[in-house]
């Protein structure tokens, strides 16, 4: 049924060989469709080497407040899928219905295309319009020509006198927990994978189809990069399962071809096991982007900086980006938190020490004042400084000068600073030996004081939702489980403060910029924590607005950024769309907190876990961590820079874990681990970076480790027991510490713990492990949670200081460069 149809021929030119006639129309089903009619009218065949259409959704932020962006703005995010592709449009609210843009016969999404020459200002507020191109060779072979494309080009041949209709869809769908039923509905193909599109190379892949069509067969390109296998299975629904096995390290692309003709693409991207991507991470990290000039005039000696692929150098300047480069903010605070986060997972003595000489040496004293106020850059513009040292001189004279750099009123510097004393803190006390430098009451205190500095310095900045704030609760449970009573006090107040004051305000999460995707994480952790439900849910559905789950590794848990390659000044600065910018790992925080409290809603693990696993494809093969991939077609390449890649790392390293779930349609699963089933008992072989946390859906219970590793785990179906088997002790692990969290209703009429194992320590089992694997069963308890023991002394103010001045007398003893003026300020305990 036509509605509306008007020849546009006129507006592509007299000499175009082409008439064309769009029309809008509305299909059986009751939905808008958009119809081109493209006729031949030449005597000659004509090749159509690039064919698409602008999709245009009001995604323009631009002079808009929070409330009428959230009001009347959207987002798009595609799956470049060819015929079973699709664009997903999402109001910024949450609010339903969602739309589907779906191909109509003979059309297929084959690239994604930013549109140019649109005269709307781009910037932080918005990214651009994009256009569904159905064929893309004309573009392949000229501006796109160095880059790897997610699909094969093509383009199509039109005979004198014939036609070629190619259409679009538009389809309601409730919500986008309900894409893949609306798409089942529609006779679309159906793809889920497990334990997403981001595949280690010793975990078993899981992909599952849905269709009416048969199957004629699937290819993978590069032939080697993947393996993929039809076990043949009789699932309920109609789905059908194949085993996915990576080989090959990095992009590739599998095709299943249909009876019909179509084909669906779905893109993986495969790692090397996640372990090993960390440790060479680390050790990139370490051998490189170390700086230990203690001459540098801007007092950055001993510390990870910035780098830079291109050259192979430290970034010590940027101009005029001086940020990036002064230890402070995302870009230059990132290296050393990632280092920490990387150390707290895998402890390594080497990179510890270097950790303790950047606190001691460029740190205290330095980038954070005596009075706990952390600056916005440890770098400015000072032209004697910079043509001394040869640095680049800006012509126009424009850079961040020392009394702006100096300021210590940017509330999100702090959470860096305040997550590295925390890492360092949990590292000297639960793997003695390893942290030499201070004892880890010090460590934790100075955490304590840096949130401290912010409420007095930052003013109504931390009225706003805070990236990697979240360390803050983990702070603040620390200090109760050390007795520092006072000081959790505080900081429990000024918490619950702030979640009081989110409560009344309608988006509380816009970071500096009009929208941002920053501060939804801890507004969600905040005030969950703080019972303020409300307002926790509504940053959960922000956060599902932006956050798609889609079988293509780039944009599957992405999250939602486009303008940081353009601030951050690098290899490209433009606006596109960032594809595992630390937005996604982050927002998979609250993704998989909520999912841990609803099991049954695996739509949230599914997304959030492909967020927090995206963060390792930005992890090159040499161990180089770069800031994110760049989706422009004309690119489609990993940032040279490594930017703010250690916010990113820091999101992955707090949801590190496997999920075990059983599914009532595809049976036991595995997400992080390697699963099999028999006999009513599921085994599970860990396949995470860390092994340090396991979530069990069907017991709502969730097993995380403080010190130690899991190596393998058994489920008893039956008596609801985890049997967990521990690595051998180490030389700085000679205890695991174990804490078991259970989740939801049925929490409250079972409780778990650790069989023939004392009473628990502050919430903590204490295992102590020997030369061999040890085995602990985890069952269910109908007794109430045994009262808190303190077996382990509390260490008191006094015997704190009596440590830290016996450190000071070590360091002395064996030559060690002794601390800074502001370091034996803060160890004497002042401004407590």
């Amino acid at each position: 049924h036509t509605l509306a149809a008007a020849d546009i021929s006129a507006s592509l030119g007299r000499k175009c060989p082409l008439q064309v006639i769009r029309e809008w129309a509305q299909t059986p089903h009751g939905n808008l469709a958009m119809r081109f009619v493209l006729r031949n009218r030449s005597r000659y065949p004509l090749r159509i080497g690039s064919l698409g259409a602008p999709l245009v959704f009001n995604n323009d932020f631009n002079n808009r407040t929070l409330d009428q962006a959230y009001a009347k703005c959207c987002f798009s995010n595609p799956y470049i899928g060819g015929n079973a592709g699709y664009v997903q449009v999402t109001r910024l609210n949450h609010a339903a219905p969602a739309m589907l843009v779906l191909p109509g016969r003979g059309n297929s999404f084959e690239a994604y295309r930013p549109l140019k020459g649109d005269p709307t200002p781009r910037g932080v507020t918005f990214e651009g319009f994009y256009e569904w191109l159905a064929h893309s060779q004309a573009y392949a072979q000229t501006q796109w020509k160095r880059a790897e494309p997610w699909n094969r080009p093509t383009a199509v041949t039109l005979p004198p006198g014939r036609r070629l209709t190619c259409s679009w869809h538009f389809v309601l769908t409730p919500g986008v927990q309900h894409i893949n039923a609306t798409l089942m509905k529609r006779h679309v193909p159906v793809a889920i994978g497990v334990p997403g599109y981001v595949l280690p190379t010793d975990e078993n892949g899981e992909l599952f189809l849905h269709t009416s069509q048969a199957i004629r067969s699937i290819t993978a390109w590069p032939r080697v990069s993947v393996a993929v296998k039809n076990t043949y299975k009789a699932l309920p629904g109609g789905w059908r399962e194949f085993m996915v096995r990576g080989h090959a390290f990095g992009r590739c692309r599998v095709t299943i071809h249909y009876a019909n003709g179509s084909r669906q693409f779905i893109h993986y991207f495969v790692l090397l096991p996640e372990p090993l991507m960390v440790r060479n991470f680390g050790r990139f990290t370490a051998d490189h982007q170390w700086y230990t000039n203690m001459q540098d005039p801007f007092h950055r000696g001993d510390s990870f900086m910035p780098y830079d692929l291109r050259t192979h150098k430290l970034l010590l300047e940027h101009w005029p980006s001086t940020w990036m480069c002064g230890l402070s903010d995302e870009m230059g605070a990132g290296p050393n938190q990632a280092m920490a986060e990387k150390n707290l997972g895998q402890p390594s003595p080497r990179q510890v020490q270097m950790l303790e000489k950047y606190v001691d040496h460029a740190l205290c004293g330095h980038l954070q004042r005596t009075n706990y106020g952390v600056r916005r850059s440890q770098f400015w513009y000072n032209r004697a400084i910079w043509r001394k040292c040869h640095y680049t001189i800006p012509g126009d004279g424009w850079a961040e000068k020392k009394s702006f750099a100096q300021a210590v009123d940017r509330s999100f510097n702090y959470p860096h600073q305040a997550d590295i004393y925390w890492c360092l803190y949990r590292l000297a006390r639960y793997h003695p030996g390893l942290v030499t430098a201070h004892p880890w009451r010090w460590y934790l205190l100075h955490a304590y004081r840096t949130i401290k500095a912010m409420k007095r310095f930052c003013g109504a900045q931390p009225q706003l939702g805070l990236l990697d704030g979240q360390v803050y609760l983990s702070i603040l449970n620390d200090l109760k489980r050390e007795g520092l009573k006072r000081q959790w006090k505080w900081l429990y107040n000024y918490d619950k403060s702030r979640a009081l004051y989110w409560k009344t305000v309608k988006y509380p999460y816009g970071s500096e910029m009009p929208w941002d995707s920053t501060g939804q994480p801890e507004v969600y952790a905040v005030c969950r924590y703080f019972g303020v439900k409300a307002k926790a849910r509504q940053a959960l559905d922000s956060i599902l607005s932006y956050d798609p789950t889609v079988p293509n590794w780039g944009y599957n848990g992405t999250g939602y950024r486009y303008f940081d390659e353009a601030v951050n000044g690098t290899q490209w600065p433009h606006m596109a769309r960032e594809l595992h910018q630390y937005g996604g790992a982050t927002s998979a925080i609250p993704l998989l907190e909520a999912y841990r409290r609803h099991p049954t809603d695996t739509y949230l693990l599914r997304v959030g876990y492909g967020g927090s696993v995206g963060a390792l494809t930005d992890i090159q093969q040499n161990g180089f961590g770069s800031q994110c991939f760049d989706g422009d077609p004309r690119i489609l390449k990993f940032d040279p820079y490594c930017g703010d890649y250690g916010i990113e790392f820091w999101g992955f390293a707090v949801t590190d874990a496997a999920y075990v779930v059983h599914s009532p349609t595809f049976g036991w699963l595995g997400f992080g681990c390697n699963v099999h089933s028999a006999k009513g008992v599921v085994r599970l072989t860990m396949r995470d970076a860390f092994h340090k946390r396991l979530y069990v859906a069907s017991l709502r219970m969730y097993a995380r480790l403080f010190a130690g590793q899991i190596r393998t785990a058994a489920i008893n179906v039956k008596k609801k027991t985890l049997t967990l088997t521990l690595a051998k002790a180490g030389k700085y692990t000679p205890t695991a510490y174990v804490r078991i969290e259970t989740y939801g209703k049925t929490a409250r009429a079972a409780h778990f713990a650790v069989a023939h194992q004392p009473a628990p320590w502050h919430t903590l089992f204490r295992i102590t492990l020997g030369q061999n694997r040890t085995k602990i069963i985890i069952r269910p308890t109908a007794a109430s949670p045994t009262k808190i023991s303190d077996a382990m002394p509390v260490a008191t103010p006094s015997q704190s200081h009596t440590t830290a001045r016996a450190s000071q007398r070590r360091r002395r003893s064996r030559g060690t460069p002794p601390l800074t003026a502001g370091s034996r300020f803060f160890s004497r305990g002042r401004h407590r």
